[in-house]
């Protein structure tokens, strides 16, 4: 990669995702921080920084409504729908800022990681495992989901992501004391 610049790939990514889901910029912001934390000193780490940007703009456009939060049932009825819209706009948007064929499609199998929340490869683990490490913060769910949809949020959390999924050192010291923190948070609101 040529002169990866993080400030105009933010600039550019932006408009997109403020019409993705309610607090999908901010969750972008939130899983790079994670991905510089769990993937530093790697090589590939601008890469990994431009997938965590980019891996939830797939649902621009998508819901039809986009004030405030969203119910759990909504956004799970959507998903596959933003998921194979991901390749498409990853392409929009990557392409004019001058990367690769090569840089893109790495960066959309990492995209496709994070949607699945599987990881097969290292560098995929570093992705996937920020990506579930945004998801236990309470931040993030009262910008995305409604208040009534927590306990099921809580459930889901625990069992999606809690056996097997996080991969890294840094995932796996940090989910258990996120998730014990996340608990209280909710037990607050």
């Amino acid at each position: 990669m040529v002169g990866f610049n993080e400030k105009k790939l933010i600039k550019s990514v932006k408009p997109y995702l403020l019409k993705c889901r309610p607090g999908d910029y901010y969750h972008a912001l939130t899983i790079v921080k994670w991905v510089k934390k769990i993937g530093r000193g790697r090589k590939d780490l601008p890469i990994l920084i431009t997938a965590g940007y980019v891996h939830d703009t797939g649902w621009y456009n998508i819901l039809p409504s986009k004030k405030g939060s969203v119910g759990l049932d909504t956004i799970l009825s959507y998903e596959k729908k933003a998921n194979r819209s991901s390749v498409k706009m990853v392409n929009k948007i990557l392409k004019p800022l001058g990367f690769s064929k090569v840089e893109i499609l790495k960066i959309n199998r990492l995209v496709r990681a994070a949607d699945k929340h599987k990881s097969r490869r290292a560098d995929e683990e570093v992705i996937v495992d920020a990506d579930t490490l945004c998801k236990l913060d309470i931040k993030h769910l009262t910008k995305k989901f409604k208040k009534a949809d927590f306990p099921r949020l809580l459930v889901m959390l625990e069992k999606r992501f809690g056996s097997g999924v996080v991969k890294t050192r840094i995932g796996k010291e940090n989910f258990s004391k996120l998730l014990t923190r996340l608990r209280v948070d909710m037990g607050r609101l």
